[in-house]
């Protein structure tokens, strides 16, 4: 899970009138580990596998199968945008996290445009 419980404390001591105080003490460290697993993995992957299947087919025929593609990870990401959402805490900046993510959106819309104006562009200069 996120978090570990390093120290837990327990004090018992007598207050006054015959009451009862009781103090916890609770220690617990974060692993970042869980949101990398979560997150930054699959964004990196999924970024990572669009680039490359819109580099390499780029000298393919089919502008439908190369949008497609990018749509494809567009829709994935905007998942990954959706369970960050639900699981992150309302704040009034955005976390680091959701800047990588929402830098790897930017990098496949930018690669799906550039992509696409070659494709138009190159049997012109044919």
């Amino acid at each position: 899970s996120e978090w570990k419980i390093v120290e837990d404390l327990e004090k018992v001591s007598n207050g006054l009138n015959n009451l009862i105080k009781l103090t916890y003490k609770v220690t617990i460290k974060r692993y970042p580990l869980f949101w990398m697993k979560l997150i930054i993995g699959p964004c990196f992957i999924l970024g990572f596998l669009v680039i490359a299947a819109l580099t390499l087919g780029a000298d393919s025929s089919s502008i439908e199968s190369l949008v497609n593609i990018g749509l494809a990870a567009s829709v994935a990401s905007a998942v990954v945008v959706s369970t960050m959402t639900d699981h992150f805490p309302k704040t009034e900046f955005i976390p680091s996290i959701g800047n990588f993510v929402l830098g790897q959106f930017v990098v496949i819309v930018a690669t799906l445009i550039t992509l696409s104006i070659l494709k138009a562009i190159m049997p012109r200069m044919e």
